[in-house]
């Protein structure tokens, strides 16, 4: 759909077009790294050769643990067990047992939230369990449930790039650009404070340090501005699709 689009785009708008969809394709290639290392071995099971049969047992295993426990973490890995079949599934067309799947999967990222609501819980693993639900939904093609599921993780956790970027990757497999530009907006809205006491942090502790020189450690964590910074730029990237889209659409009515 992306590359019809482009088609329809003025000669002068053609690379600026490309460039932006192939920016995309490094992101949702980016993005299938992430989920992979959060959530499981997902699509490398096809290439180790694991049957269907070795991943139903392992993630009916994992289930029977998580039935009887409450802790947040083995919950979660019987919901990301689930993610392994489902994909498993999915790459041999047996849709409605990967529905099944995909089902039970956000059933366990559901059970986790609840649980991660009553104890002290860190920001990556609330995304770990939202992004389970969310890839749970678009799977299903749900863009409320995803859109909504993300708006509630907002209250809960401050978003890394990687999560903000998982998460607009799955709106642009939905080509739901406005979507992204709204939910980004969110993310700035919950960052722009945080960035704005990081900076004023930053210049107490560097006149604190005018005094010494024996601090030299550079931190390389993400600040809340990195993060501004990416949900800035998803928002640039989506409005420039958009932008493009109705010229586009202006274009065929003539």
């Amino acid at each position: 759909m992306l590359f019809e689009n482009l088609r329809n785009v003025k000669k002068k708008w053609k690379v600026p077009a490309l460039i932006v969809i192939i920016v995309l394709i490094l992101g949702l290639l980016s993005s299938f790294a992430y989920l992979g290392s959060s959530f499981g071995s997902g699509t490398n099971t096809a290439a180790t050769g694991t049957s269907i049969e070795s991943l139903e047992s392992q993630a009916k295993e994992a289930a029977k643990a998580a039935d009887d426990s409450d802790d947040g973490e083995t919950v979660i890995a019987a919901s990301e067990a689930y993610y392994d079949l489902a994909v498993y599934q999915q790459l041999y067309n047996e849709g409605a047992d990967a529905k099944e799947s995909y089902q039970l999967m956000k059933n366990y990222a559901e059970k986790a939230l609840d649980i991660y609501g009553s104890v002290e819980t860190t920001d990556a693993q609330w995304q770990t369990a939202y992004l389970l639900l969310m890839q749970a939904d678009a799977a299903g093609n749900d863009v409320e449930s995803l859109r909504a599921h993300f708006a509630d993780s907002l209250n809960v956790t401050v978003p890394s790039s990687d999560y903000l970027q998982t998460y607009a990757n799955l709106l642009y497999t939905a080509e739901d650009y406005q979507a992204i530009v709204d939910d980004m907006n969110a993310a700035v809205a919950v960052l722009e404070p945080l960035a704005t006491n990081e900076e004023e942090t930053e210049e107490e502790t560097a006149a604190e340090e005018e005094e010494t020189t024996d601090d030299t450690a550079t931190s390389t964590e993400e600040t809340p501005s990195d993060v501004l910074a990416t949900a800035n730029q998803l928002i640039t990237t989506a409005q420039s699709l958009l932008d493009d889209s109705g010229t586009s659409g202006a274009e065929g009515e003539e």
